[in-house]
């Protein structure tokens, strides 16, 4: 049980932060959009990586150098298209008509269109290889190998429930903002810092992270 504990809460510990996969999860949840889906796919999309690492694959990935600059340099370009197209979203926001069409198209946005999106988000971005491949990974085989199992299952545990809780705070949060001035500043804050978040992979790519 302590074992589980301690992989719960260094689980929690690395996915609690700003990141592109959580604001976008965020954002699903704001307009209501296949929320379970979404969270569903983080969490599994997690829990197989944490699964890798503790495989022994970390040692593999830790020395491909090139590998860690490509996933920096693709991470960073398509997180800042995104945020890019966010704070276009927003700023296109002018009044309730367009408020009222910005909805529309995202309501009519297709499963497959957000689960690529999200995947790109997810699998090229370089932080959850080094949160999950490369930390909880080597963490997972230095502890007694009786506890090994349980110290994955609880940092898996902590995924589904952090992305699942985001998810679903989202939705309750998505109907106050019924305004179109609130979700007009509320797109251009969240693409905002995607946008710093690509940037931010981008120069950490190019400088050897």
């Amino acid at each position: 049980f302590i074992a589980y504990l301690e992989g719960l809460f260094l689980g929690l510990s690395l996915i609690i932060a700003i990141g592109a996969q959580n604001l976008f999860v965020f954002h699903q949840g704001l307009i209501g959009r296949y929320v379970f889906l979404i969270c569903l796919f983080c969490a599994v999309s997690d829990a197989l990586l944490i699964y890798i690492g503790y495989s022994g694959m970390f040692f593999v990935l830790n020395k491909n150098e090139n590998l860690q600059t490509f996933l920096f340099i693709l991470g960073s370009l398509w997180v800042s298209v995104y945020g890019i197209m966010k704070i276009r979203e927003g700023i296109n926001i002018k009044d309730s008509r367009s408020f009222e069409m910005l909805n529309n198209n995202q309501l009519d946005r297709s499963l497959s269109k957000t689960l690529i999106t999200l995947a790109g988000i997810t699998w090229l971005n370089p932080h959850v290889y080094l949160d999950t491949v490369f930390l909880i990974g080597s963490i997972a085989n230095t502890i007694d190998t009786n506890n090994q199992r349980v110290f994955i299952f609880g940092a898996m545990s902590a995924s589904f429930i952090f992305f699942f809780f985001l998810g679903y705070i989202g939705s309750k949060i998505g109907p106050l903002l019924k305004t179109h001035s609130l979700w007009r500043r509320t797109n251009i804050f969240l693409g905002l810092i995607m946008l710093a978040i690509g940037i931010h992979l981008g120069v950490s790519g190019l400088r050897g992270h």
